[in-house]
């Protein structure tokens, strides 16, 4: 096979989605009898504390997917050709009765007789809220997990199976993929078993040696990876974003709506389709033009060298600490959570930063007290602002010291991608873009602007703030520099 001309690298053939439905094996029982009594109770127990799920968790088939899960791990296994009698004395699952929780996503664990552990994720949104679109976006998604791990050693969790209609047999959309053993970086970046900084450092390192073998996947565009004309290959095409705003929630939405954005052919262009037309706001909103045109001035001084011409990468959508699964002894076991990962600029995508170092670029975010809590209490410290510095500094080395090639990766790719970062958020969170505004100000005028926001808003409604825009334009352009 080979590879789209939209994707360059390693080539993947992917299955379509078809072929990796199962449907329950008639001759298999859908439950043991000793385990009915489990899956009976998983879904009430869980909906009396989430209640937004209870629709998908009402709707799905226990027996039904304990049947599917059976059935793909035989077929897995080569077993199938096994007699039924046999198949079912050799191997048993048993589902847990209480489902875990994500923001969108419900995921119940499943543990077979031979201690091997699968997971079962439901969308939150899969019974509710659930379209053609959103059946793209997880299809996409799957694809996306495919090809990290056929790619690269990433430690990303093996799908297994999946069917993304609404009227399958288990009753709602779902993937199959492999458990993580360990626990979330997030419970040990600030407690006592990290306490010692060389075991950060270690960290950071492996993630950067992790991270960087995706330098080796090129796109020629920023959007989501789908199936090319042939079935097989894989090419770049528009997004399916899904809208988290803050004033849909505000509004009663429970779920997000899902619409298509793009495919961008850089990264200005990316930004700037995701900011509002400042015509188009209510008088109320006034503050926010001004504060769009700042924002404009910092997306257009993005460097070149930051936005190479048909060289994206992919990268986690949430490269976050609690994505980042490790064993007692500090090792990586896995990096969860790829959903909505997309094909990016180098800086945004494989080669940024961990988000939770640059906390300190996002303040509605950073909640680094003047005054130290109590150390015996360290379960939401946060790291200083000089131990953030010197985080990203241990990170930007370890992926210089990969030595990739240069036309896929340059040094500044990840050392001013706090800066890409920052922009991106503000663009995309208008809660937290007034801060991060302030923060690049300061960054780029080195402390010493000469207004202050209100000062700017107030000139800017009165069409008097060309000149301290002129002003902003010179020393956002000069701002691309190593902290």
């Amino acid at each position: 096979m080979s590879a789209d001309p939209g994707v360059s690298g390693p080539s993947l053939t992917l299955v379509s989605a078809e072929t990796e439905v199962i449907s329950p094996d008639p001759d298999l029982p859908s439950a043991n009898p000793e385990d009915e009594a489990d899956l009976s109770d998983s879904d009430s127990s869980a909906a009396a504390t989430n209640a937004e799920f209870d629709p998908v968790l009402e709707a799905i088939n226990f027996h039904a997917l304990k049947s599917i899960v059976l059935n793909t791990r035989l077929k897995r296994d080569g077993q199938l050709s096994l007699g039924i009698s046999e198949k079912t004395d050799n191997l048993t699952c048993i589902i847990e009765e209480k489902p875990l929780f994500g923001s969108f996503n419900v995921v119940f664990v499943i543990t077979f007789s031979d201690d091997v552990k699968w997971i079962a994720r439901f969308p939150g949104y899969g019974v509710s809220s659930f379209g053609e679109l959103e059946a793209r976006r997880l299809l996409s998604d799957v694809q996306t997990k495919k090809l990290v791990r056929s790619s690269t050693s990433i430690p990303i969790p093996e799908v297994f199976a999946w069917d993304l209609n609404q009227d399958n047999p288990v009753g709602a959309p779902y993937h199959l993929e492999a458990f993580v053993e360990g626990r979330p970086l997030a419970e040990r970046w600030t407690g006592e078993w990290l306490s010692d900084e060389s075991k950060k450092m270690k960290i950071l390192r492996k993630l950067a040696q992790l991270m960087s073998q995706l330098h080796s996947l090129h796109f020629d565009k920023i959007g989501s990876l789908v199936l090319g004309a042939d079935g097989t290959s894989l090419k770049v095409d528009a997004a399916v974003e899904m809208d988290f705003s803050w004033d849909m929630m505000s509004e009663g939405e429970i779920w997000p709506t899902a619409s298509l954005s793009g495919p961008f052919g850089s990264t200005k262009e990316y930004l700037l389709s995701m900011l509002d037309d400042p015509e188009e706001l209510p008088e109320v909103q006034r503050y926010t033009r001004a504060d769009i045109a700042i924002l404009r001035q910092a997306i257009d001084s993005i460097p070149k060298a930051l936005d190479a011409p048909q060289n994206f990468s992919l990268g986690h959508p949430d490269f976050n600490y609690q994505n980042i699964i490790t064993d007692d002894e500090g090792e990586i076991t896995g990096i969860i959570d790829w959903d909505g990962a997309e094909t990016r600029p180098r800086a945004l995508g494989f080669a940024r930063y961990p988000s939770w170092i640059t906390r300190d670029w996002d303040p509605a975010m950073y909640d680094y007290p003047k005054e130290l809590p109590d150390p015996d209490n360290q379960s939401y410290q946060e790291d200083s602002p000089e131990q953030l510095i010197s985080y990203r500094r241990e990170y930007a080395a370890a992926m210089a010291d990969e030595n990739l090639p240069e036309e896929a990766y340059s040094p500044n790719d990840t050392r001013l991608s706090h800066l890409v970062e920052a922009i991106s958020i503000a663009v995309s969170n208008t809660m937290c873009r007034p801060s991060i505004l302030r923060v690049l100000l300061e960054y780029a005028f080195d402390k010493k602007m000469p207004f202050t926001q209100n000062e700017f808003h107030d000139a800017w409604l009165d069409h008097g703030a060309e000149a301290w825009l002129d002003q902003i334009r010179e020393v956002f352009g000069r701002m691309w520099h190593e902290e």
